[in-house]
């Protein structure tokens, strides 16, 4: 059996240490997260996941219907389809906005959109950061979750479970 020289056990040496670097996170890495809107209903501030949201529309005409469901605000147009158009506040147990929502989010799972007051911004959040929420029966059991944003601990709101309770 030949011995490996000096040189290539070096060089062999080094080849472990360079596929340790790929093989490593890099330093100051950020873990994977998850993607939200920070929205406000009802004078809060909530979460919708985007990977739950199929389109965010602002200032879309609502042609109201006759009410089946307290949350129903009327339908719209988006892409060639109509949708109902619920308002998410209400949905959520809050009382009925005093003006007509301005945001709506189209779901990425249902035909249906919400309707909200308030857009605030995109945010990344860590997935480690993501928390259940002590109560969670909020918001009618659809705020099992909360993260931080800023200095604040914002609920997320799950929305095909929303959904499913229209």
């Amino acid at each position: 059996m030949i011995q490996p020289t000096r040189a290539e056990d070096r060089a062999a040496s080094m080849r472990e240490a360079f596929d340790r670097q790929f093989a490593a996170a890099p330093a100051g890495a950020v873990l994977a997260g998850e993607r939200f809107l920070v929205i406000g209903v009802g004078g809060d501030m909530l979460l919708l996941r985007l990977s739950q949201i199929a389109g965010l529309f602002a200032d879309r005409r609502i042609v109201p219907m006759p009410r089946a469901a307290s949350s129903l605000l009327g339908i719209t147009g988006l892409r060639g389809a109509i949708l109902p158009v619920h308002a998410l506040g209400v949905a959520l147990g809050y009382p009925p906005a005093s003006a007509r929502p301005r945001w709506l989010v189209t779901l990425a799972t249902a035909p249906l959109a919400f309707a909200f007051e308030h857009f605030e911004r995109h945010v990344e959040i860590a997935r480690d950061r993501i928390v259940p929420r002590a109560d969670s029966g909020r918001g009618h059991g659809h705020l099992r979750e909360a993260a931080p944003v800023g200095g604040d601990n914002l609920s997320i709101v799950d929305l095909p479970s929303v959904a499913a309770a229209l």
